[in-house]
């Protein structure tokens, strides 16, 4: 299936340098250059014609394949309008003459398979910074904004005045764009621009700040807010640290209010990651959308560096498990369903719906894999491939991308000579500690199945503690059956059902955030072929599901 972000968005990411067509694209991108350069050598660079020849031939391997929106995404994202099975976006009756030139143009190009585009980009999408006044637990960029301040240029970014023109839509993010002066900047300069009336201005905010700028935001015939809400309460306040529930709740309705007033083409959005804290409260979070008619999405979290475990410790997609925490989670997904339907909302009925079972289906897997596997006796049919203790792990090879101004990996004794713990001192916070790719072994029929262990030296509260992974060739680290719990004496197993694509593996250690931590003093990897174990839903299923809906 041919996705249309190639065509009809530029993407572009100050902090993570890089421009392309889509946040989740995983090939080689171009760079973000603080300079004023003609639009086409990005929009028609040599990565970007890449990115479309993917699409055109399919190609089984690319920057697109195994897609995270799409593995991570619900029927409800029908609703937004890259989404290749429903085509390009539709254009909105009041467009300019210019701007439905451009979108004929752009649907033309899509459909001839064209690589170089004489159509311009029908959505810009701009994340100016890192820089906020929240501190969200699972939020990627909290760890990484002490070091990473770069932000768009906004007189760089409005050299492109005249192809914005042409564009329906321009959107602006963060960090939060009305906590970043270049993008405050861009915003002020873009209302007040007659000649852009016609473009709508997306903002995707927190919904804390704008309400200090509605003098100038009134001046704005075409506005969107997406608010980034996971609950609402103190799940809210629980997720959005640093921010208030009762606030972002009175700043929304004005804001709602205001455009109606002033009969101005205004409208808000919500954007839910989905989260273990939140999950008794969709019921009310499904309530408050239907009652104020607010379109939502609703998605899974994404663990990053720095994040890891507070994503693991609320992302009940990747850890079903966690839903044993929550009586009658099932039913707090049923009723939301319920209640968006009272609403005339279907596709958000559609999409509490169709977590809840892709939940309860990957918790099924588990557990069947947690009878299976986790009962099995200490060595019954497991065959080890990595056994390393305190000797070994402290050589294994260090990949460093701050100041080395002394060795990564520091011996400590206590009590006595023999009590010795491994300490790693990072110096970015993408320093890891990594083994050799060892070969997995193929041949035999079955689901290979990897059971890890590590023991912990004692005294050392889980704050202090590494990061322990186990990644494939690909770098992957998370798998549709993967789980891991606390045995007795500091000693953790982890289970892990690899798919067919994975050859080779790795063990990774990291800090968690830029902390020192201590190191496992024992890491052992075993593997062995278990009968077929049912996993999720796959992307072609969640497809067939979306269409359905429609």
């Amino acid at each position: 299936m041919k996705c249309n972000a190639g065509w009809y968005e530029l993407n572009i990411s100050a902090p993570d340098n890089r421009v392309t067509a889509c946040c989740f694209y995983g090939g080689p991108t171009d760079q973000w250059l603080d300079e004023r350069r003609d639009l086409d050598s990005y929009w028609n660079s040599s990565r970007f014609r890449e990115l479309r020849q993917a699409n055109i031939e399919q190609a089984p391997e690319s920057g697109c394949t195994n897609c995270y929106f799409f593995r991570s995404n619900s029927p409800d994202v029908k609703s937004f309008s890259w989404l290749p099975q429903f085509g390009m976006p539709q254009i909105d009756e009041t467009a300019s003459p210019l701007q439905q030139a451009n979108w004929r143009l752009a649907v033309q190009e899509f459909e001839a398979n064209r690589e170089i585009l004489t159509a311009k980009p029908l959505r810009y999408y701009v994340n100016f910074g890192f820089a906020c006044n929240l501190s969200c637990i699972q939020c990627h960029q909290v760890p990484r904004r002490k070091t990473n301040g770069r932000q768009v240029s906004s007189d760089v970014l409005y050299n492109w005045r005249e192809h914005f023109k042409s564009a329906l839509e321009v959107g602006v993010i963060g960090g939060e764009p009305f906590a970043l002066a270049e993008a405050l900047k861009f915003i002020r300069r873009f209302v007040e621009d007659d000649e852009l009336k016609d473009v709508r201005l997306k903002i995707f905010t927190n919904g804390t700040l704008h309400h200090r700028h509605m003098e100038i935001l009134r001046k704005k015939r075409k506005l969107s807010l997406i608010v980034s809400m996971d609950g609402i309460g103190d799940a809210y306040d629980h997720i959005r640290v640093g921010g208030k529930w009762s606030q972002v709740e009175e700043n929304v309705l004005d804001f709602i209010e205001a455009g109606k007033r002033l009969n101005l083409e205004w409208d808000v959005a919500a954007w839910c990651g989905l989260m273990k804290t939140a999950i008794p409260k969709l019921p009310d979070l499904a309530k408050w959308h239907g009652r104020h008619n607010i379109p939502a999405r609703f998605f899974e979290v994404i663990s990053a560096r720095g994040v890891e475990k507070a994503v693991a410790d609320e992302n009940v997609l990747a850890n079903p498990l966690l839903v044993r925490q929550i009586p009658g989670w099932k039913d707090y997904f049923t009723e939301a369903a319920s209640v968006y339907r009272r609403y005339n909302m279907e596709y958000l009925a559609g999409s509490m719906e169709y977590f809840r079972d892709r939940i309860e289906k990957r918790l099924q897997a588990v557990v069947f894999a947690e009878e299976t596997l986790g009962a099995s006796p200490k060595s019954n049919g497991w065959t080890t491939l990595f056994d390393q203790g305190v000797h070994q792990l402290a050589t294994l090879s260090a990949c460093l991308y701050g100041n080395v101004s002394q060795p990564p990996v520091v011996r400590q004794k206590r009590w006595w000579p023999r009590d010795q713990h491994l300490i790693f001192k990072p110096t970015h916070l993408n320093d890891h500690l990594a083994s050799e790719f060892v070969d997995l072994p193929a041949g035999a029929s079955g689901d290979l199945c990897v059971r890890m262990t590590w023991w912990w030296p004692s005294g050392f509260p889980e704050s202090e503690r590494c990061i322990v992974n186990f990644q494939d060739q690909s770098f992957a680290g998370k798998w549709e059956v993967d789980f891991e719990r606390d045995l007795a004496g500091g000693v953790v197993q982890r289970h892990i059902i690899l798919n067919e694509k994975s050859k080779q593996f790795r063990l990774m250690l990291c800090a968690p955030e830029m902390q020192q931590a201590v190191l496992p003093k024992r890491v052992k990897i075993e593997f062995r072929r278990e009968a077929h174990v049912p996993v999720g839903r796959g992307r072609e299923e969640l497809l067939q599901i979306a269409s359905a809906a429609n």
